[in-house]
């Protein structure tokens, strides 16, 4: 085996991560090189490496990292962190040689800072490298999608989770929108997300301009694999989801409703929906992203937990992040538990990001 390292776009290796991606049974939205690219088109880095590992010259793995600072230290890592969940590496972590080569490289970059990594990834870097930590972060909710003769998704509980929305359900559909009018299906989910119960909490994701322009790159590069679906009540768009669908996955990544339908449950009612809107294509698992809530929950009981994890041969490193991995944590149970004092604090950083961004103008 050989490895080679990339600090450049090159066209030709594109082109083979893609062929290589497309017929990995390990590919998924945050392993592709149409994500790569649109971090890189989107954010501007101008740092980074991918590492790449060949068998008499095939692909093998990929890990593509980009520097960045990570509470002032120096990282590699895969950006946007908020917005990765599952297997950052093109690779079979079940290839122990393939797999000690790969992190042996990465460890050699400096501090390696991976967010929302799979057990399964975790337990494999932890038991093949004394350099790592792990922190637990959050929990990774999935459903396998049952389909009765005709093909049509099974949802168990789906009258009981519906019962709330019966005044309404005749009114409520949903439609998906595919690569030719992904752009303008855009454009409804930023309005919804402006709209959102989310804006009043102080997480609408797309109030910031670059996660505009990010999705926007991601729906050019991943055309037919991106989903958008958004739900009406009659004409009116009142919530979204957006996703990817890749090797019988959907990885959900994005979703709000807007305000003024919560007796309804309309996160629920969206839910619903989506999944039935499977009957038409060949999904069998849902990946529901990182994070729990009852919404996730009231779907399905399956889930794995996702790491935090840190490599790096210097003791101190681990310690730092340990330390401040620790009190985010706390800080977050404790701001979860305080929905008021958690929004205040969520616009009071987008009002000092904003300020930030303008001073810099």
């Amino acid at each position: 085996m050989k490895i080679k390292i990339y600090t450049k776009i090159d066209p030709n290796f594109i082109k083979e991560w893609q062929s290589f991606w497309n017929k990995s049974l390990y590919a998924n939205y945050a392993n592709s090189p149409q994500w790569f690219l649109s971090v890189i088109e989107s954010f501007s880095y101008k740092d980074y490496a991918i590492v790449a590992i060949y068998e008499e010259e095939q692909l093998k793995a990929v890990a593509p990292l980009i520097k960045k600072k990570k509470y002032g230290i120096d990282v590699y890592t895969t950006p946007p962190e908020d917005f990765v969940c599952g297997l950052p590496f093109l690779v079979d972590i079940h290839e122990e040689s393939l797999m000690n080569m790969l992190l042996s490289q990465i460890s050699e970059l400096g501090v390696v800072y991976i967010s929302n990594s799979p057990e399964q990834l975790s337990q494999v870097i932890k038991n093949n490298t004394n350099k790592s930590t792990l922190f637990k972060s959050t929990l990774n909710f999935f459903m396998l999608l049952e389909k009765d003769a005709s093909g049509q998704v099974v949802i168990k509980n789906r009258n009981k989770i519906m019962r709330k929305a019966q005044d309404i359900e005749r009114d409520i559909h949903i439609i998906t929108y595919d690569c030719s009018s992904s752009i303008d299906a855009l454009k409804i989910a930023f309005t919804i997300d402006n709209l959102s119960t989310k804006k009043s909490k102080g997480y609408n994701v797309f109030a910031d301009e670059k996660i505009r322009t990010f999705f926007k790159s991601l729906a050019k590069k991943y055309q037919e694999k991106l989903l958008i679906h958004v739900l009406y009540d009659k004409t009116k768009p009142i919530g979204y989801s957006i996703g990817f669908a890749i090797n019988n996955v959907f990885y959900g990544n994005q979703l709000a409703t807007v305000a003024g339908y919560e007796k309804y449950s309309l996160g629920r009612i969206l839910f619903i929906k989506l999944i039935e809107s499977f009957n038409v294509r060949n999904v069998e698992k849902i990946d529901f992203g990182s994070g729990e809530d009852y919404i996730k929950k009231s779907f399905t009981k399956d889930y794995q937990a996702l790491y935090t994890i840190i490599i790096s041969k210097y003791r101190h490193i681990h310690m730092y992040f340990n330390m401040i991995l620790r009190f985010n944590y706390l800080t977050y149970n404790f701001l979860q538990q305080h929905p008021d004092i958690y929004a205040i604090y969520r616009r009071l950083k987008n009002i000092t990001l904003f300020l930030v961004k303008k001073d810099r103008l």
